[in-house]
This record gives C-alpha cells, structure tokens and sequence, in this order.
C-alpha cells in the first residue's frame, strides 16, 4: 500500500501527487499504475510528471465524478509555531500520520550538522527527525 492525494478534481479528471518512489517499478517496467481510493473504487492513472529529486510525482485520472481533495498549502506562507501533519503509508504501515509544531522555517540543513548532503540522496530519518514518546 501506498499514499497520495487528489490535489485537483473536476466531474471528469483528478489530479494525484505522490511519491515517485512510489511510481518508480510501474516506470521500469512499464507498468500500469491504478489508483484506489478509500471507498475501494479504482482509477488507471496517467503520469504527467516526475521530479526524483523532490521525490514527487504527478498523475491523473479520468473519473466520473468529482473526488474529495486536500488542497496544499502554502509553504511561503508557513510560520514558526503552526501545526502540521504528514500522513501516508511508511514502510507498509497503513494510514499512519504524524503531527508537530514548527520551529524553524530559515533553517539551513547545515544548521544540525548534516554535512555533504546531496538533494535526492537517501538518508535514514533518523539522522533528521528528533522524536520522544510520550507515556
């Protein structure tokens, strides 16, 4: 199981972002890629356009009916102290989600001592993401 979200939809077309990870076999083997949603109806989707770097992909669908979306923010417009969530399917986990506050919006990846980062580079989360349980 994988994750997107209808970021665009008109009665006859949606629009999905996802990961191109998550695309990245279907690409290779020139495969087609079918979206379910949660209510288990299922779409053929067409890729419009890969970024490996961002790790992002765009994909659409024809449909006959306008699906639910979840519009994006904007990341120019974020502040320090607002609430965010990320929500997906990591590691074959299902509909997990994660919230937080943001601390920083001008932090440079230098600031925590990443050094020699390489945009699309893989690196283990657990050299950027700082986490407590709470009991």
């Amino acid at each position: 199981m994988e994750f997107g979200f209808v970021i665009e939809s008109t009665p006859t077309q949606a629009t999905i972002i996802t990961n191109w990870h998550v695309i990245q076999s279907a690409l290779v083997q020139d495969a087609t890629i079918t979206v379910t949603l949660a209510d288990e109806s299922s779409f053929a989707a067409t890729i419009q356009h890969v970024d490996q770097a961002s790790d992002l992909a765009i994909l659409s669908v024809a449909c006959e009916r306008a699906l639910p979306t979840a519009p994006l923010g904007s990341s120019a417009a974020l502040r320090a102290g607002e609430w965010v969530v990320a929500i997906g399917s990591p590691l074959t986990l299902s509909n997990s989600i994660s919230a937080g506050v943001v601390s920083n919006v001008r932090r440079r990846i230098s600031d925590i001592g990443v050094r020699g980062f390489q945009r699309g580079a893989f690196y283990p989360p657990h050299r950027f993401i700082q986490s407590t349980h709470f009991a």
